[in-house]
């Protein structure tokens, strides 16, 4: 295994390269959903300073743990998780094709479990077949869910419910739409 550094419209990346596969973990696709954020619509990341380090997984969100899980899927879980993962295909790099074809995966969980993190989640082998594979957290249960009425000041149903978790899922793939021609040509 060894880094490989791309640029991007939001910066430079360094990400990892093993068995004819470029990952590039943990790229912020939202601000972190924390503070004055929590409770929020996700809002577009940033033009990051320097190098991000994408050669690992970032926290998955908060969550419980699954009753049944003697050993947790992924790793930690934080409410600072807003985070994508992309794998290539080493050809992607060296060919000025057109574009490569983009399988984004969502994981499951009934919104209060998962992520993108467990190993048995890697795009990998799918890059290896000529696709480029992103993957993506979102906020699960309370933090993706809840009813903020009370919050919002009152109002009808309709006016203040929001599904956080759908709309990083929104986010995510708005993301992809504007920023995977960096990664798939």
């Amino acid at each position: 295994m060894h880094d490989v550094k791309i640029s991007t419209a939001l910066g430079e990346i360094v990400g990892t390269e093993l068995g004819g596969v470029e990952a590039f973990k943990g790229i912020p696709f939202a601000q972190p959903p924390i503070g004055m954020l929590r409770w929020a619509a996700p809002q577009p990341a940033s033009r990051w300073v320097g190098v991000l380090d994408a050669t690992h997984f970032r926290a998955d969100c908060m969550q419980k743990p699954f009753p049944s899980d003697a050993a947790p899927l992924g790793g930690p879980v934080s409410e600072d998780c807003l985070y994508l993962n992309i794998w290539r295909p080493v050809l992607a790099a060296k060919t000025k094709s057109p574009g490569l074809p983009v399988m984004v995966w969502i994981y499951g969980g009934g919104f209060v479990n998962g992520g993108s993190s467990p190993a048995v989640y890697s795009g990998a082998p799918i890059a290896r077949q000529g696709v480029v594979v992103v993957s993506f957290n979102y906020r699960l249960g309370r933090f993706g869910t809840f009813d903020t009425r009370s919050f919002r000041g009152g109002g009808t149903q309709s006016e203040n419910f929001v599904n956080y978790g759908f709309e990083d899922q929104v986010a995510a793939l708005r993301w992809v739409n504007g920023h995977i021609a960096d990664f798939a040509s």
